[in-house]
C-alpha cells in the first residue's frame, strides 16, 4: 500500500464520493434495465433473456471496477498499471462471458445450441457439448481456483502489532 489506512473514525465515503457511487449505480441499474426491456421488448426466449441481463450486469461491474480504478489518474494510466488481479479477473470473465455469448448467438441465429464435441469413455457417454460450453466451464473452474488460492499480500510494516 503506497498509502497509509485510513483513521477508524473517518468517514469511508465523503459526501461527494457517495453521491458519486449513486450516480454510478443508478447509471449502471438503468443499462441493465434497458438490456433486459429491450430483450423483452423483442420477444426474446426467457434463457436468453437470462443470459442477456447477467452478461450485461457482470460487464457493469467489470466496468465499474475500472472506472474506479482510474478516478485518481487517466483511464490509460489505470489499465497500464501493473495488477495481476483486475487482470485475472478480466480474463476468466471474459472467457465465461465470451462461451455465453457464443451460446446466446447460436440460439438466436440457429434457434438452439449446436452441440458437435462427442465423448465416450468406455461404456460412458458424456453429454454433448461445444467450445462455447467448454469455455463458460473452463473459465468458471479458474474463477474459483483463483478465489480459493488467491491469498491477500500483508506486509509485516502494516500489521496491527507494528504500530
Amino acid at each position: 500500500m503506497r498509502r497509509p489506512p485510513r483513521m477508524p473514525n473517518a468517514p469511508v465515503l465523503s459526501a461527494g464520493g457517495a453521491v458519486w457511487a449513486l450516480v454510478q449505480g443508478f447509471a449502471a441499474l438503468l443499462i441493465v434495465a434497458a438490456s433486459l426491456y429491450l430483450g423483452l421488448h423483442n420477444d426474446m426466449p426467457e434463457g436468453d433473456l437470462r443470459a442477456l441481463v447477467f452478461t450485461t450486469l457482470v460487464l457493469m461491474n467489470v466496468g465499474l471496477i475500472i472506472v474506479n480504478r482510474s478516478f485518481r489518474s487517466s483511464l490509460s494510466d489505470a489499465l497500464l498499471r501493473p495488477n495481476p488481479a483486475l487482470w485475472t479477473l478480466v480474463g476468466l470473465v471474459t472467457l465465461v462471458l465470451g462461451g455465453a455469448l457464443g451460446n446466446v448467438h447460436d440460439r438466436i441465429v440457429y434457434g438452439s445450441v449446436v452441440d458437435f464435441i462427442e465423448v465416450h469413455i468406455i461404456h460412458y457417454h458424456w453429454p454433448d457439448f461445444n467450445i462455447a460450453d467448454s469455455a463458460v466451464v473452463i473459465g468458471a473452474c479458474l474463477l474459483l481456483l483463483d478465489s480459493f488460492l488467491a491469498k491477500p499480500e500483508e506486509s509485516s510494516s502494516n500489521s496491527p502489532e507494528n504500530s
